[in-house]
């Protein structure tokens, strides 16, 4: 009895052995989720076999609630034996969330399963701001929605028909008159409403132009400190598009219509910086 007891155990292991050759297995199974997408990489380890039937499942869940599943099936050959699958979620993520990874391999000898998790945070947009901004274009052709008619620019005061008479103007290679067009956008469109991040720049575009007045065309480093001022302001003015926006910053206005806004008295700011510009 003892000598056939010992016959079967060696029989067992003999056929464990027979039966590890033949066995089919996931090998190297590389599973990434992030807030974009999901993708599956790995090899099957054939032993003899034709082939391998591979399941996959990929679930993601937010809150312990499924959001979206994705499956799919593929039949594998040892001359190919990796697989590569890979989707997007198809829609913005804004949380937290858990994604599982099941995959089911069936050969026709054996079987084999994977179960990865893992997690991820997606950072949510923030809300769009309530108001938004416009360029100088848009403000020298609508001035009946200016949201005030009088205010202060680079140390003086005007009032907006001499505004518009500045914003019409031709830039003629001068920097503080390219800045004061954008500077002027900027006021109007903050206090339209739209954000105030730029309040800083508009501060110092205005000391610049306090210290350099419009027409002085300034050179070299002053020209690039107005430069940068006016980019600035620039980006700002197209941040926040508004519906219908107006791009007409190189547009001129016809001579008779300027002529004929022009303020009358000369002991004004606008007079004095006029005589400057005909110099």
């Amino acid at each position: 009895m003892k000598k056939l007891a010992l016959l079967s155990l060696t029989s067992l292991f003999v056929l464990a052995l027979a039966g590890s050759a033949w066995a089919c297995h996931f090998d190297q199974v590389t599973p990434v989720a992030d807030c974009e997408g999901w993708s599956i990489d790995g090899n099957i380890a054939f032993g003899n076999v034709e082939y391998a039937d591979v399941d996959y499942s990929v679930q993601l869940m937010s809150n312990g609630s499924l959001v979206t599943e994705f499956t799919g099936s593929e039949r594998i050959f040892p001359d190919a034996p990796y697989f590569s699958y890979a989707d997007v979620w198809g829609m913005d993520l804004c949380g937290d969330y858990d994604v599982t990874v099941d995959l089911h391999l069936a050969s026709p000898v054996n079987v084999d399963d994977e179960h990865f998790t893992t997690s991820f945070t997606c950072d949510c947009p923030l809300p769009p701001p309530e108001g938004c901004t416009r360029t100088p274009g848009y403000w020298k052709t609508h001035a009946e929605a200016w949201p005030s008619t009088e205010f202060t620019v680079g140390c003086v005061d005007y009032v907006q028909e001499e505004m518009l008479n500045i914003l019409w103007m031709p830039t003629h290679g001068d920097m503080t008159i390219k800045l004061f067009h954008h500077l002027v956008a900027a006021k109007l469109n903050v206090l339209s409403g739209a954000p105030d991040e730029i309040n800083d720049t508009i501060d110092l575009a205005d000391d610049f132009l306090c210290d350099h007045p419009l027409f002085s065309k300034p050179k070299g480093a002053l020209k690039c400190e107005a430069t940068a001022l006016k980019d600035t302001l620039d980006e700002y003015n197209n941040k926040y598009e508004c519906d219908g926006k107006d791009d007409m910053d190189d547009m001129v206005m016809p001579a008779s219509t300027l002529n004929a806004t022009m303020p009358a008295q000369d002991s004004s700011s606008w007079g004095t910086m006029k005589a400057s510009y005909r110099k």
